[in-house]
């Protein structure tokens, strides 16, 4: 049982793929993850793995290992002491354990956002309409973006301007803002460099085969 939009999801389907192991996938809206699956596990979460005999297994990490130990054909994790803990390192670094939270600013506004469509809205092929870099964006793009393109993951939620403001904000904290998101020489307070960042984001994408 899992989700298509969880990366927790994605780790372990991409896990079965590579493995070759058959599978199906179903969703929580699934009325039997609903009466079945939710009252054992005790609380919603994916994803979930049932067996054939019905033995369920609520963790990624557990799932893997348990195929890893009943099918040792084709392995996933490494064998030999050394490359098998270099594996579960990276495996823990991908999971966040152990790594403090980045603090995070300080709530300065709980004002609601205006959900009037602005004008300079225009389709540019995301899942709804969009405000375009500037100039095309027009003022209204250079409040939210400044003078640079926009990249995708920006525009993509500036349908409400007031709300991606924030998104912005907390983008800006955690990772770069919007003026250095293309300067990939960009440096930061971060404990890793932009190109190290961009290489764990990307290998950690590959394995869940997400898009990143």
């Amino acid at each position: 049982m899992g989700a298509p939009v969880s990366l927790w999801t994605g780790r372990v389907r991409a896990y079965l793929i590579k493995k070759g192991l058959d599978y199906q996938e179903i969703y929580p809206a699934n009325p039997r993850y609903q009466q079945e699956i939710l009252p054992q596990i005790g609380y919603f979460v994916v994803p979930v793995t049932e067996l054939a005999d019905g033995t369920l297994i609520q963790d990624g990490t557990d799932t893997m290992e348990y195929l890893e130990q009943r099918y040792p054909e084709r392995p996933m994790i490494p064998r030999l002491p050394v490359q098998r803990a270099v594996a579960w390192l990276i495996e823990f670094f991908g999971c966040g354990l152990g790594i403090p939270p980045r603090k995070l600013l300080e709530p300065a506004d709980g004002t609601p956002p205006s959900f009037e469509r602005p004008a300079e809205a225009v389709d540019e092929g995301f899942f709804t309409a969009s405000v375009p870099s500037a100039p095309a964006g027009g003022a209204l793009a250079e409040s939210l973006y400044g003078e640079s393109p926009a990249g995708n993951i920006f525009r993509a939620v500036s349908l409400v301007p007031d709300e991606a403001r924030r998104v912005m904000s907390l983008v800006s904290q955690q990772y770069f803002g919007a003026e250095h998101l293309l300067d990939f020489h960009a440096t930061s307070d971060h404990a890793l460099s932009r190109a190290q960042i961009e290489l764990v984001a990307t290998k950690v994408s590959e394995h869940n085969q997400c898009f990143y």
